[in-house]
């Protein structure tokens, strides 16, 4: 067993390796249904290997590919016509279809770029590993560099900033002043009456923005005089949803059943419904029983990577940031979008 986890080391060693190794990179772009070239791009065009002076590839390393389109139509025809590996295809669906309906219609700009490779086919019984991803799809960002840790010996995608993209990753819905009041019982400020407060308050300036905690769909925009105040809920896989309460105002996008990313606006700080100053109230249940937001941002965090790993971590993202953009169009959301916004 031993002897198998460092064989396996070492076919992603080299995987690495080439990933590193410089921009040895065909550059695919594809003009069929539902999928079109990235503004910009050529019609076809390979990267010459760059001279390599840090590693010695070995003699049957096969460079990375990168494959770039515009979603036309849904995510799922595009990837269809795209001509991509079957290992690709499924792991890359893997990784966006957990919070994105792939057979939903895309918005104007929305865009795929990926990078993959050919690997040892005894690893994980597959033959091409999906190694960097940037997908923009109805308003929701998906951008990761797939990595290996001690702990996770066969590899997991993580986001540009550090952070594990399976799993739902929750994230302070505003930049708070302080937080007035925890999970648990006390005694309620208004009624005097002792009760289980089913989420937090985060005490905030009136007008202040708040962004969803995590990637999620609407499900409910609503305003309860006597309660609430003016109310969002949105539904996270896995049974989540978050509940953001007491808002001035709702921003005036939203619609019920959309998709939302983390960190995007749903509105501003108030003190509308049943409230003795300005604040969010900010719930999260999963399976209808409230949980303690606070220590579900704090595992969230607990999971990204420090020290020489995330040192590691950033020389190879910096590389896959090049492959991506190699692949064409105007801009990359993994170098210039806000850490906030990527799923």
């Amino acid at each position: 067993m031993r002897q198998e986890v460092s064989k396996r080391r070492v076919r992603w060693s080299r995987a690495c390796v080439a990933l590193l190794s410089g921009l040895v990179t065909a550059v695919t772009p594809v003009a069929v249904f539902g999928v079109m070239p990235v503004s910009g791009t050529p019609a076809q065009a390979v990267f010459a290997p760059a001279p390599n002076t840090l590693f010695d590839l070995p003699g049957d390393a096969s460079p990375p590919k990168s494959i770039a389109g515009e979603i036309t139509t849904t995510l799922r025809n595009a990837l269809a016509q795209a001509d991509l590996p079957a290992d690709v295809l499924q792991q890359l669906t893997r990784v966006v279809g957990k919070t994105a309906d792939t057979s939903a219609r895309a918005y104007p700009g929305d865009y795929f770029r990926m990078v993959y490779e050919p690997v040892d086919g005894s690893c994980c019984g597959q033959a091409f590993q999906l190694t960097a991803l940037d997908v923009k799809f109805r308003g929701a960002t998906y951008a990761g560099v797939w990595f290996v840790t001690d702990e996770r010996p066969n590899g997991a995608f993580y986001r540009f900033d550090g952070t594990l993209m399976s799993g739902l990753r929750f994230t302070f819905p505003v930049v708070a002043t302080r937080v007035s009041s925890t999970f648990g019982g006390r005694v309620h400020p208004v009624s005097r009456q002792q009760h289980v407060h089913s989420g937090v308050d985060l005490a905030a300036p009136v007008g202040r923005p708040v962004h969803a905690a995590a990637d999620g769909l609407v499900a409910h925009i609503g305003n309860d005089p006597r309660g609430y105040g003016k109310y969002v809920v949105i539904k996270h896989a896995n049974g989540y949803a978050s509940y953001y309460a007491h808002l001035s105002k709702i921003e005036h996008s939203l619609r019920k059943g959309m998709h939302i990313a983390r960190a995007q606006r749903v509105g501003a700080v108030g003190k509308t419904g049943t409230a003795t100053g300005p604040h969010l109230h900010f719930e999260v249940k999963r399976n209808d029983e409230p949980i303690d937001p606070l220590t579900l941002i704090r595992k969230s965090n607990a999971v990204a990577l420090r020290g020489e790993q995330l040192k590691a971590f950033q020389r190879i993202a910096g590389i896959a940031r090049l492959q991506l953009a190699a692949a064409g169009g105007e801009s990359l959301s993994a170098s210039s979008t806000t850490p906030g916004s990527i799923c």
